[in-house]
Order: C-alpha cells, then structure tokens, then sequence
C-alpha cells in the first residue's frame, strides 16, 4: 500500500515540477518574442523618424538623394542605417527619390516588397516577398511617403533557435525533477511509513501482552472445571489468579486509552493554569509509606508556587509514573530525590534515584511503547514498558520535553514545561535554582 501511496505521490509531485517547470519556460519564450517584436518596431520607429539615411540608389550620389538639400554629404554618411532596415522615400509624384538598403537585401525582394507595401494602406503590417517576410511601416510628410521595412527572417531563426533550446532545457530537466519528486515523495511518506509500522508494532506487542494474561485464564478456569464438585472456597487461589490477571488486562488496556487520548494532541487534553509545586507536594506523599516500607529515602526540593498550563490529572499521572518507576529501579537503602526548580522561562522537574542505572544501550528507547529494559523485572512488577512512553506523551502535550540520563549509578529523568502566568490571586512564581 505504502509503495502505492509513494510512485502516486512521486506523479503528483512531478507533475506539478514539470507544469511550474513548462509555465517558466513557456514565460521565457513568450518575454522573447515580445523582446524580439519590441526590437523590430523600435527599428521601425527610428527608421521611420530619422532626417538622415546612409546609402543611395545605384548611379546616383549621395547629395543627389539627400531629404535635407542643406545637409552635407558627411553629415549623410555619419548616420547609420538602423540595423536590418531598408527605408525608402518616394516624392508627391510617387517617384523614388531615395533608398537606403541592407547589403544582405537582393534588389528583386525589395522591389517586390516595396510595391506590396506601396499597395497597402496600412501604416503598419507584414508583407512577404521572395519567400521572406518583412515588417513594414508608412509615414506620410510634407507629401512625401517613407516606407521602412525589417527583415523578420532572422528574428524568425532567431525564436525558433530559443524555442529549440528551452524545449531542450525542459526535456533535460525531466530526468532530475523525477528523481527530486521521487525523494521528495519518500520523504513525506516516510513519517506516514513510521507511523505505519508504530502501529502494527504497537498491535502486535499489545496482542503479545494481553494473550500471556489470557493464556493464564484459560488455563485456570480450565483447573477449576476440572473439579466441578469442589466448592468455591477450595479453589479460591485459582479465583484469585482469575481476578490478578485481569486486573492486569484492565491496567494496560487503561494505558493504552490513554496514550491513544494523547496521540489526539493537546486538544484532547483540558488545560488551566495550575500550581505544579502543589501538585508535586501532594504526589510525593502519596508515596511516603511505600517508600518508608521498602526502606527508600525520599528527598524533595519542590520551589513555591510554580505554575504551568496544563491538566492536573495528566500531570499527575506524569508524576506518578516517574517516582513509581523510580522506587521500583531503587534498592532498598537507596534514595529517591525530587526537585521542582524555574529556569529560562520553563519549569524543571526531575526525579532521580540511586541503583543499578541504566545502560547507555537503553537510552535512546527508554521512552518507546513496550519498551523494557529489564523485561523480566518489570514483567515480575506488572509492568508492560508504557508508563515512560505514556509520561514522554503528556509532556508532549504539554508542549514540554523530558529525557532521560544514567551515570555513576545515579538514574535521572528530568520533564521541562512552559511557565505561565498565575491564576488572579495567587503568589507569583518564584524563580528557583535551575536544575
């Protein structure tokens, strides 16, 4: 499905590349031409109003075929013909009287021409002569009529050539904007690739978790059929059993609503502004006794009154899974610290614990779905390796971080979240040590 998904992607992005890709070198031609026309009527425009021309019919002189009688021969001479024009001047009576010729016009096309020319009576237009087409231009003064003309031959190569090229460029082209389509394509699917495969990991490993606790029912219930005259109370145990394991059963399917709430985004999630530093008070005692039971210090450095945006269940729950992970990694005799700081406009929790550690090889997924360590220990405890993936999660949707670090036998998860604002009568947060 996915390589589907990919090769339509690849074509819609590459067809997109190749219109922009069509449309910039279609805007190219068309400023060409426009270039190209704008040239020849320029050329016309001068050839048109110019008072000195530069070359005279065969057998006659210069002077002879001068507009201005008062104007010298030199003078005549020093005005260049305008590029690729031929002008001629006919008097009152329609005789020529002056003709001034590109040295790559044959006498016959400009003969032809200029009586096409001399027939229209347009002011402007195009005329074609001996296979070649020519723009031409009229102007009546003082009785006199002054045709100029321009040879469109070589603009007409001329268009075709850059015409040529840019259908070049663009067949070039094609090759490299189907490969940035296909790796732009890759790209973007990639993520959707990820989630894919998250998903499909995250159903089999939940499929695994919840067929062991299964396995363990049947098997149960099949000992309790198999004495059918036994009563209730002789096969308590096995009720028991019954009972633990779908305890189990509800506890990770819980975990799994609420990672599923999360994934919703922070929109799923009722925020207020809160006082973490109660918050945080009030969870670490919920601890004391057990903590006291299994013989592990507790240490809390919680600054006053620091208040985050946020849901107080959710945080809660992020603090919960953070000291029961904790007591559960520390030895008896170890110690358990707690510290709520601010620092940079972010308040800092961190909980760390003395123990065993965590090897650096576990690091980078310690926060992943299913993800466990010690897979044994945790199994043993009732874990399912979702509770740091369901605290990374609530801290996401608290637009926070958390990471974790393990060194010298000292484990550190440390969550940052925005500071906000205290609700109208509360005491402003106080700005702490940072951690």
């Amino acid at each position: 499905m996915l390589t589907q998904i990919t090769r339509r992607f690849t074509r819609l992005i590459f067809s997109l590349l190749a219109g922009i890709l069509l449309l910039i070198l279609a805007a190219i031609f068309v400023l060409l031409v426009f270039s190209f026309r704008s040239q020849t009527e320029d050329t016309l425009r001068l050839a048109l109003s110019s008072p000195r021309y530069f070359r005279a019919v065969s057998g006659e002189s210069v002077k002879d075929t001068l507009s201005d009688p008062d104007e010298s021969t030199e003078d005549a001479l020093a005005d260049p013909l305008p590029l690729g024009a031929a002008i001629a001047l006919y008097d009152d009576s329609g005789q020529q009287v002056f003709l001034a010729v590109p040295p790559d016009l044959e006498e016959e096309v400009l003969t032809e021409a200029l009586a096409s020319v001399r027939l229209s009576h347009d002011l402007r237009g195009t005329v074609t002569a001996g296979g070649r087409r020519f723009r031409y231009g009229r102007r009546f003064s003082g009785g006199k009529l002054r045709i100029a003309l321009v040879d469109l031959s070589q603009q007409s190569g001329s268009i075709r050539n850059s015409l040529l090229i840019l259908l070049g460029v663009g067949a070039i082209a094609l090759a490299p904007l189907w490969l940035v389509s296909r790796f732009v394509a890759q790209k973007a699917v990639r993520p959707v690739q990820e989630a894919v495969e998250r998903q499909e990991a995250f159903i089999a490993d939940a499929s695994h978790e919840l067929k062991t606790p299964l396995a363990i029912v049947g098997a149960t219930l099949s000992v309790v059929e198999s004495d059918p005259t036994a009563a209730i109370a002789a096969q308590k145990r096995w009720f028991d059993e019954i009972h633990r394991q779908c305890g189990r059963m509800k506890g990770l399917i819980d975990d799994m609503l609420t990672l599923a709430r999360l994934d919703a985004g922070p929109q799923a999630i009722a925020m207020a502004p809160l006082n973490l530093s109660t918050l945080a008070e009030g969870t670490a005692l919920s601890f004391e006794a057990l903590l006291f039971e299994r013989g592990i210090g507790l240490e809390e450095r919680i600054a006053p009154s620091v208040f985050v945006q946020g849901s107080e269940s959710s945080l809660t729950q992020l603090l919960t899974i953070l000291l029961e992970n904790a007591c559960k990694h520390t030895p008896a005799g170890g110690l358990i610290r707690l510290t709520l700081a601010c620092g940079r406009g972010r308040a800092v929790l961190t909980v760390e614990n003395t123990g065993e550690g965590i090897p650096p090889e576990h690091l980078d997924h310690i926060f992943d779905r299913f993800y466990r360590a010690d897979s044994g220990r945790s199994r043993q405890e009732g874990g399912y390796g979702l509770g740091l993936a369901i605290a990374r999660s609530i801290a996401q949707a608290h637009h926070g971080t958390i990471r974790a670090g393990s060194a010298a036998g000292l484990t550190t998860f440390t969550a940052e979240l925005p500071l906000c604002a205290p609700p109208p009568g509360s005491a402003s947060p106080i700005q702490g040590r940072p951690v």
